[in-house]
């Protein structure tokens, strides 16, 4: 009878450990892991040059240096970023070079998105454009 309590001892514990295993790992979503590993990077060599680096500097309005930034928008006074919807979110367009509505950005050829880049960004917001916080990007980082 002690063995048989001993092995449903030793099944409850690697249950609950691989649970706690999966819920730590799951705590981040795929969108902020998406964000931490591509999307600050990216913002960071793309946009924040023109859109951040001085805020006493802001061109067009636009900070991208957090994701309240984006969603108060440029000078358009639109939000450059529509959670779900990149078909309609300013930002995507622009870096697509293919919206009559909105200048191409960034502005130089050179520094286009690639094809790669804009898929980031497409699925970064159709997943909901998640921005965690500083400590779980630092948690991101160290996991991922």
């Amino acid at each position: 009878m002690q063995s048989l309590s001993l092995k449903f001892t030793v099944l409850i514990a690697a249950v609950t450990l691989g649970n706690t295993s999966y819920g730590q790992q799951s705590a981040s979503t795929d969108s902020e892991i998406l964000f931490v590993r591509r999307i600050a990077p990216l913002l960071r060599e793309k946009c924040l040059g023109c859109h951040g680096n001085d805020p006493q500097e802001i061109e067009g309005s636009l900070d991208v240096r957090s994701l309240a930034g984006l969603l108060a928008g440029g000078d358009s006074s639109e939000p450059s970023i529509v959670a779900g919807k990149p078909d309609k979110s300013p930002l995507y367009l622009a870096a697509t070079r293919k919206s009559g509505d909105w200048s191409e950005m960034p502005p130089k050829e050179a520094e286009q998105l690639s094809a790669e880049q804009l898929t980031w960004l497409r699925q970064w917001i159709a997943s909901g454009t998640q921005w965690p916080s500083k400590q779980q990007q630092e948690l991101i980082q160290k996991k991922f």
